[in-house]
């Protein structure tokens, strides 16, 4: 592993003999004025700005490895500290990705999830997050939950405390927390002085300080990919599962996940991804995926009374990606007429357009109130996540953001 002079050398651009010269000369306690002013056979005649960004880079990034550190030790004690943990936490380039990793093994509050287990509902809760074939409608499967004596009285109270369930463990997996914030379509979060520290501690580089008003602080995700897109590649779901589970969200943002029968009947549409693209999965490629991403994305995307409405120019045939959870309730026009949705991705949709102008339409329709479908791991995703971490107060949607 790349010591922290070397990363800085390289970040900069500058020689390492150069970079250790002034790391050294701030551990001394001098100033980067002074450093800047009488000390330039020592740094090269570096300028104030760069000297400042390695100032502000030397104490990030050793503040990260204290906290890698931290961290692995804390869960060396745990006795859950896996080789492959470790050098997923030595790898971690930002704070987010260490606290991402280290999500699952922090000492919790006792929280509704936690209830619920105690009440029982956790086969429940696996039984519906399995999403097997023969697995019986939710309803169905909560009845036999039903315990007075643990105050599950009724089919919702079981349903509720295994959604409960769920929610805790997909907000702990660091690898589809990842995957929210390429997927997602979240230009702005809003949070308050207070939250400010937690949430830069949380974010990856992507995000960047807005504005403030009104005692609110604004962030941009400069990641942003507006919803509705395109892929150049595939992935079928047993590729993608036997990737590394650690950094396999990266490739949400590459190619689209599709059973192998969708993969077959599309194929003329979407190349299989190369191997070598299976292990390009730094973050700087993120960034680049998600800018080609933005790229094709959808020009017009309205949420309408029965669900969305999109507008999108196609140099050829290709599937176009939404975000939105898989339902049976759905249905979608292309240019006025209907289509197949596609499940992609593990729970979301797609559809197929033609080259050239399209128009796009989705209505939801619910089967009365009863759920139509064992809900899908990814829809829990978007719930849970636009409700805990990007949903917003009422007096916070006052805030003047982009409507994007």
């Amino acid at each position: 592993m790349k010591s922290i002079p070397e990363i800085l050398a390289e970040e900069l651009g500058q020689k390492l003999e150069y970079v250790q010269n002034v790391v050294n000369l701030m551990d001394e306690g001098n100033t980067i004025p002074f450093i800047a002013r009488y000390r330039k056979e020592m740094h090269g005649a570096m300028d104030d700005t760069t000297l400042r960004n390695l100032e502000t880079r030397l104490t990030y990034l050793r503040n990260l490895q204290e906290r890698r550190d931290e961290v692995k030790k804390s869960i060396e004690n745990q006795g859950k500290l896996t080789q492959e943990l470790s050098d997923a936490i030595d790898s971690a380039a930002t704070m987010a990705e260490v606290e991402d990793l280290y999500r699952p093994y922090k000492q919790k509050r006792r929280t509704r999830a936690t209830a619920a287990k105690e009440k029982g509902l956790e086969p429940l809760a696996a039984l519906l997050f399995a999403q097997e074939r023969n697995c019986p409608r939710p309803e169905d499967a909560a009845r036999e939950f039903l315990a007075p004596e643990k105050s599950v009285d009724t089919v919702t109270d079981a349903l509720q405390g295994a959604s409960d369930i769920i929610a805790e463990q997909i907000s702990d997996d660091a690898d589809i927390r990842k995957a929210l914030r390429g997927l997602l379509s979240v230009e702005y979060l809003i949070t308050t002085p207070e939250k400010q520290g937690a949430f830069e501690a949380e974010a990856d580089d992507g995000w960047v300080y807005d504005s403030a008003k009104d005692g609110y602080v604004l962030y941009r995700n400069t990641n942003y990919v507006p919803m509705g897109f395109t892929y150049d590649y595939y992935l079928t779901e047993d590729d993608y599962e036997s990737t590394v589970t650690v950094t396999r969200s990266n490739l949400l943002m590459r190619a689209l996940v599709l059973s192998d029968a969708d993969a077959a009947a599309y194929s003329q549409y979407l190349q299989p991804l190369p191997a070598a693209e299976l292990n390009d999965l730094t973050y700087d490629r993120y960034v680049q995926d998600c800018a080609d991403r933005r790229a094709s994305a959808c020009s017009v995307f309205q949420m309408t009374n029965s669900g969305f409405h999109a507008e999108i120019t196609l140099d050829a045939p290709n599937l176009v990606f939404f975000s939105v959870p898989y339902d049976d309730g759905f249905t979608a026009t292309v240019n006025g007429k209907e289509t197949d949705i596609l499940q992609v991705d593990e729970g979301l949709m797609a559809v197929l357009c033609p080259a050239g102008e399209n128009t796009l339409d989705f209505v939801y329709q619910p089967d009365g109130i009863r759920l139509g479908k064992p809900v899908t791991l990814l829809s829990l995703v978007v719930f849970v996540s636009y409700t805990r971490y990007f949903a917003w107060d009422a007096e916070e949607r006052d805030f003047p953001v982009s409507d994007k």
